[in-house]
């Protein structure tokens, strides 16, 4: 279906326009279209991005439900007890970069043999 310049705006700025909250009716004055126009815009839209028409309608600035916090206490931190544990996490990561040269050179020398 060929569509006016102006129906083809709306289309294009709908989702900011309803995001300012905008009414289908809203967007149909500013555009000068009817609102039939829009709701027909709006499925070809939905259709196109794979959701639905509804979801289009649905207001985009809905309160947010309050609901009560439930949390546990958080525990203390005994940096004593973290300081040691970094410590012994460097010392492994040490371990283990030797542990990787190694390997690394046995390969090496591996190669050179084969070569000779």
């Amino acid at each position: 279906m060929k569509r006016n310049e102006r129906t083809l705006q709306m289309m294009r700025n709908y989702i900011s326009l309803h995001a300012e909250g905008m009414t289908p009716r809203d967007i149909a004055k500013k555009y000068h279209i009817s609102d039939w126009v829009v709701y027909n815009a709006l499925q070809e839209i939905a259709d196109t991005a794979g959701v639905t028409r509804e979801s289009l309608l649905a207001q985009p600035h809905a309160e947010p439900k309050s609901y009560d916090r439930v949390s546990k206490p958080v525990k203390p931190i005994d940096v004593k007890v973290l300081e040691k544990k970094l410590q012994n996490a460097i010392m492994l990561i040490g371990e283990f970069k030797e542990m990787v040269q190694i390997a690394i050179d046995d390969v090496e020398r591996y190669k050179e043999e084969e070569i000779k």
